[in-house]
């Protein structure tokens, strides 16, 4: 990251703004190929950020319950992700711009309409996909804690063996 800045100052001292941008892609583009036939993050780096993410002990069923308790947080946040979106697709546009007025510029208002006008109209995509989502969250919770219910004796037969 230092060397790409410091790539970059050099550049912008000795040429426009337009030769900037094609030295920059150039330099993105050899990096990129360069390291192409190379991983960008290791096995071992990978499982030390899913380790840290879902809060894994080393312990195999309190990891499966912390699991079950990550797609339980993903599920409210989905459901907070889809009442966002039912609330801002209900908004009436020409009260909203009326109130606006009064506080901010005109230009302000507009951009910010219009806006909102867009994410409206791609609402109902992004409301299918965080339905999708949490479905996907709910049966993966429901399933594994089913899964751990159903074999609690055996988890706790092969622990207390140890």
């Amino acid at each position: 990251m230092i060397t790409i800045s410091i790539y970059l100052i050099v550049i912008i001292t000795e040429w426009d703004y337009s030769s900037v941008i094609i030295q920059l892609n150039k330099f993105i583009s050899n990096n990129l190929t360069s390291n192409s036939g190379k991983n960008f993050i290791s096995n071992d780096e990978l499982m030390d950020i899913l380790t840290d993410v879902l809060s894994l002990t080393g312990n195999d069923a309190i990891d499966f319950l912390n699991i079950i308790q990550s797609f339980q947080r993903l599920q409210f946040l989905f459901i907070t992700l889809i009442c966002y979106n039912i609330l801002f697709t209900r908004i009436n546009l020409a009260k909203l711009e009326s109130f606006l007025s009064r506080f901010l510029p005109l230009n302000i208002v507009r951009w910010y309409v219009k806006s909102i006008c867009l994410y409206q109209k791609s609402s109902l995509i992004f409301l299918i996909c965080m339905i999708i989502l949490l479905l996907f969250c709910n049966y993966s919770s429901v399933y594994y804690l089913g899964f751990y219910i159903d074999n609690f004796d055996d988890i706790v037969n092969q622990y207390s063996k140890k």
